[in-house]
């Protein structure tokens, strides 16, 4: 352990993490006033920074005379890489671009015979590793421009799935109909279990259906039977945005965003007959198609509550789109 001045160090420009903000270098100088640093930064030899360089900034700002660090020597430069690679991902430091540079860099050195000694030496799992080092290849596969905004565990996420597929999945995440993370992994999870009809439809770009209503739609097993269910939902998906944009757009001529022009109520009254009707469909037209068609009573129970779920569920996603919320748009007085 040495005594060291803080302002006299030397930050590494090749450190792994390149983004540390001034708001985390303050936050951190705040907890100097009761407490003193609990790890000690590393530094080498010739008093450049391995390890610890958010401290050393914090006490910078803090104005600290002198500090304790330890003084590591005789590392070679990929060791002082893999040193400081080891730290960030125990602390959870790196951004998803930052990791996997890193990983690549260290995998380029040649220091190290395999894969699997890559990722035993710096914590991770060998499937892991052999993803990030692969990212180039799958980027080229899906398009670089498509998945430019995709993360590599996003990216990592869907490398179960076909290429179709997760080109298809890079495009919901890039019309904003998907989000990266916990959703973009329950979704890749779900799909699996689908008939191929189905996890089409879920990952269809301009036509999608619900995860969860495909789910309630794969009890039944012939594929005709799904097809109807399928479009059925997608109609119900259709006229709802329709009547969202209806929404939207007599809001804005209400707020004086767009000119007034004559309401006709009459187009809108009808949107929502439709709607209504296809809601009983869902009930009713199926029921008595498909249901009676069953031959075995069990089932025919399981799909008449399948059946009732996907009614309760249309009737709730309905609620929101009642007549009443046209009531201050049909008021208006009309102008010719």
């Amino acid at each position: 352990m040495v005594l060291r001045a803080p302002k006299e160090l030397k930050f590494d420009p090749n450190q792994p993490r390149k983004d540390i903000s001034e708001e985390a270098v303050k936050s951190l100088a705040q907890t100097y006033d009761s407490q003193n640093i609990i790890n000690e930064p590393e530094i080498d030899e010739n008093g450049k920074v391995i390890t610890g360089e958010l401290r050393i900034r914090a006490s910078i700002k803090k104005n600290l005379k002198n500090i304790k660090c330890k003084l590591i020597t005789g590392l070679t430069e990929v060791e002082t890489f893999e040193r400081q690679v080891i730290e960030n991902l125990n602390h959870n430091d790196l951004n998803d671009k930052d990791k996997e540079n890193a990983i690549r860099k260290l995998w380029e050195s040649g220091s190290y015979k395999n894969k699997a000694e890559l990722a035993s030496r710096i914590g991770m799992t060998e499937k892991w590793v052999r993803f990030i080092i692969k990212l180039p290849e799958i980027r080229k596969n899906l398009g670089i421009k498509e998945v430019q905004n995709i993360s590599p565990t996003s990216l990592i996420a869907i490398q179960s799935l076909t290429i179709d597929e997760q080109r298809k999945i890079v495009a919901k995440i890039n019309s904003k109909q998907l989000k990266q993370g916990t959703e973009l992994r329950e979704l890749v999870v779900g799909i699996r279990k689908l008939p191929e009809d189905l996890k089409k439809a879920v990952l269809d770009v301009k036509k999608p259906i619900d995860l969860e209503a495909a789910k309630t739609i794969a009890v039944f097993p012939e594929e005709e039977q799904r097809g109807k269910f399928i479009r059925e939902y997608q109609s119900l998906i259709r006229i709802k945005g329709e009547i969202a944009e209806d929404i939207k757009y007599h809001s804005e001529i209400i707020k004086g965003k767009r000119p007034r022009k004559k309401i006709i109520k009459d187009i809108l009254q009808v949107k929502m007959e439709k709607l209504f009707k296809l809601k009983l469909s869902i009930f009713n037209q199926l029921s008595e198609r498909y249901i009676d068609a069953i031959d075995n009573d069990e089932f025919k129970q399981k799909a008449f509550e399948i059946l009732k779920e996907i009614f309760e569920f249309v009737k709730e996603e309905l609620k929101k789109f009642d007549i009443s919320t046209y009531q201050n748009v049909i008021e208006i007085k009309e102008s010719e």
